[in-house]
């Protein structure tokens, strides 16, 4: 049973895979746990989206909490995260105890959180958070980070 792309997924060779298309190139869960990072990369790179997103922040949600969809759109994605995470486990590809939420939280983090706050980090720090130097060596780290939580690696514990 191969994996599934959804149409949150990034875009191949400019299209849209088909929703429930298989993705021949992904080779297992732990590659397809990739893809929402690189959309939510893809998504920080537009500054409308992480606007829209601090000023609804800012005003707690006020809009969102007026919205009859927006809960349906995110549970599809905890869905598929649940969906692949367990593939992985089964595979013994990944760890066991991931658990989705934390996981997409956690990838969200570190593809938004410089950009959303580059101006005042780039300011504090004398680095510019939007170079695209910058922003290659934090996205290979960030890798760095999920991929050996995902796996297991041995990673130093912080007390």
């Amino acid at each position: 049973m191969g994996l599934e792309c959804n149409a949150a997924a990034p875009a191949r060779m400019g299209q849209r895979p088909a929703i429930g298309a298989p993705c021949p190139t992904w080779a297992g869960p732990e590659q397809a746990l990739g893809a929402p990072f690189r959309a939510i990369v893809l998504l920080g790179k537009l500054t409308k989206p992480l606007c829209l997103l601090s000023w609804e922040n800012l005003n707690r949600a006020r809009a969102l909490k007026k919205s009859k969809v927006i809960q349906a759109m995110s549970s599809p994605v905890l869905d598929k995260l649940r969906t692949l995470i367990r593939r992985g486990e089964a595979a013994g590809t990944l760890r066991k105890g991931i658990d989705p939420l934390h996981q997409y939280v956690t990838l969200v983090s570190l593809a938004y959180f410089h950009r959303s706050n580059a101006y005042t980090l780039s300011r504090m720090f004398d680095t510019d958070m939007l170079a695209p130097s910058w922003h290659t060596d934090h996205t290979a780290q960030t890798h760095e980070l999920v991929r050996a939580f995902l796996t297991g690696e041995r990673v130093l514990e912080l007390t």
